[in-house]
């Protein structure tokens, strides 16, 4: 099987997870949370986070990259932060400015996605990038375990996580939109 053929496979074990994470893990983990079984959430949250992980790892591992896949973990990984931090603000755990900031800034870099490049840029995953996403996912089940718990301190520590991570959630917004500014089509052409 030739590299082009492996990039162009939909029908991969890493874009199976992918696609199981936004179709079975995140409606499960939403709806636990909606109905305050806080510990059934963060076992569904542990298994959607391992997802993640694992679709990565078999991509390289069994040679499975695929287009798709590099777009659909990046997104997958977005639609859930934002519809966790949902839940959790409609179980009363976290404010809507967190929301608000989450899904604004992850508004904006779409917008910009779709202004300059009418699709997905080819534009990789920042450090930053990674970072924000791996505190968001720390903090925001944190929430929910201060709440299993009733833990003031638990809760206390998530939500400097939590600003953390909304600092370098935002930062790593600025640096993929400078990437796409960077890269954008037809940046190179001489204009008179």
């Amino acid at each position: 099987m030739t590299q082009m053929q492996v990039k162009d496979n939909v029908f991969t074990i890493p874009n199976v997870l992918s696609v199981s994470r936004l179709v079975i893990l995140l409606p499960l983990s939403l709806y636990l949370l909606a109905t305050h079984r806080y510990a059934w959430t963060l076992v569904a949250l542990f298994f959607l986070g391992a997802t993640d992980w694992l679709d990565g790892y078999l991509a390289r591992a069994l040679n499975q990259q695929s287009e798709l896949g590099k777009y659909m973990d990046v997104v997958a990984d977005r639609i859930s932060v934002v519809f966790i931090a949902l839940g959790l603000v409609f179980a009363g755990l976290v404010p809507w400015w967190v929301v608000c900031v989450i899904a604004g800034v992850d508004a904006i870099v779409a917008a910009t996605t779709w202004f300059l490049f009418h699709g997905p840029p080819n534009i990789a995953v920042s450090f930053v990038g990674k970072v924000r996403t791996a505190l968001l996912l720390f903090a925001l089940p944190g929430m929910i375990l201060a709440a299993a718990l009733d833990s003031p301190s638990v809760r206390e520590a998530s939500y400097v996580v939590l600003a953390i991570g909304l600092v370098f959630h935002i930062v790593a917004a600025v640096g993929y939109i400078r990437a796409m500014v960077r890269n954008r089509p037809g940046k190179n052409v001489r204009q008179d």
